[in-house]
């Protein structure tokens, strides 16, 4: 009993957390907003899940926002999708409403499109050429979420928005008719536009990469059978997630600061080394016959799954550079808490970890 009490004693006494907003754009097509609106089961709506999340770090916990910027409605419908908050009591769901229908980011106008796509079938990169190397993207309204800006809501209202993450995913149409070549083009872009983004320190910018296409489809939009192409995208993948491309660091003046990496197509791909479609998109996420590669209910929940773990670590790579350095974080002081009550750790160990947290990590 007295651990217990102690236990409580602790974990009250930790702090008075402040709610600090973390908001997310997501630009993407049809896949992640399937995964977004429609996963049942498992953990449920991702916004459901953002809704309960709880990260800290320091004196802070996230209240996090999520926009999902849908490019197959540009200019048809309503381009950004609800908004998914944490601490969603009254006094936030009047400010955190949803964006009027029909606003956007002109990312398929102005004789572009498909400006998040590593990779186009005219070989070039819509993304380095149609955002980051466009001349005078400043004054674009596609240069719009990395600047702070006003977006409209239902009833004529307005508010501020200024994102501290923008994500870019890319579809999985990029990994048709797939070849050693394709896997030079994609990686020589890739690095262009990061180098891109680390000369504009003051966005924060994450790659996505597209989820795996489907071993045999009867569409252009699978591998046709053939599995070789699907292991060139697999070990694509494998470099993307790897210390060759990318070493994210929260410290300041590190390389890779405001850039960050999350492989989805490891996690959704076919692993089995017996498997007819090894390397391609599992027979259990796929949507079936007449669905190209779109994903099944379950495939929706898993990938529902991987984004929250890229929020859960995102968002924690933000506050913690918000409090400056390398902090303690709560799931630091449960485990330490956890190692205390088996006998592992001391008091004065955790009362010390605590002392840490609150102060920034210092």
């Amino acid at each position: 009993m007295k651990k217990i009490a102690l236990f409580i004693l602790l974990l009250a006494g930790i702090l008075q957390a402040e709610q600090v907003r973390v908001s997310y754009m997501l630009v993407h097509y049809s896949v992640g907003q399937s995964a977004i609106n429609n996963c049942q089961g498992g953990n449920g709506n991702i916004r459901n899940v953002l809704d309960t999340m709880t990260v800290a770090v320091g004196a802070d916990t996230a209240r996090i926002v999520l926009r999902t910027y849908n490019i197959n409605y540009d200019h048809q419908d309503s381009a950004l999708s609800d908004t998914a908050y944490i601490w969603s009591g009254a006094d936030w769901c009047n400010v955190e409403n949803r964006i009027n229908s029909g606003f956007d980011y002109n990312f398929q106008g102005g004789g572009v499109s498909n400006r998040n796509r590593i990779f186009d079938t005219d070989w070039y990169s819509p993304l380095l050429r149609n955002i980051f190397q466009r001349p005078s993207k400043e004054d674009s309204v596609f240069w719009y979420p990395f600047v702070e800006h006003q977006v409209p809501y239902a009833g004529g209202q307005t508010a501020t928005e200024h994102y501290d993450m923008v994500i870019f995913k890319n579809p999985y149409i990029v990994w048709r008719d797939f070849s050693p070549a394709k896997t030079d083009s994609i990686k020589k872009w890739y690095k262009a536009v990061r180098d891109s983004v680390v000369n504009h320190p003051d966005i924060n910018v994450t790659f996505f990469m597209g989820t795996p296409l489907a071993y045999q489809t009867g569409s252009d939009d699978d591998f046709d059978s053939d599995t070789t192409m699907a292991k060139m995208v697999y070990d694509l993948s494998t470099w993307f997630a790897g210390d060759d491309f990318v070493i994210h660091s929260n410290d300041e003046g590190a390389q890779y600061r405001n850039v960050w990496t999350y492989d989805i197509y490891r996690p959704m791909a076919e692993t089995n080394a017996g498997a007819y479609n090894r390397y391609c998109l599992r027979d259990s996420y796929w949507a079936g016959s007449g669905s190209q590669s779109h994903l099944s209910s379950s495939g929706m929940v898993a990938l529902q799954n991987v984004f929250l773990d890229y929020f859960r670590q995102a968002t924690e790579d933000l506050l913690i550079q918000r409090v400056g350095g390398v902090s303690v974080t709560r799931r630091d002081i449960d485990r330490k808490i956890l190692e205390f009550r088996e006998g592992e750790a001391t008091l004065p160990e955790v009362q010390d970890l605590i002392e840490q947290y609150n102060n920034g990590g210092e």
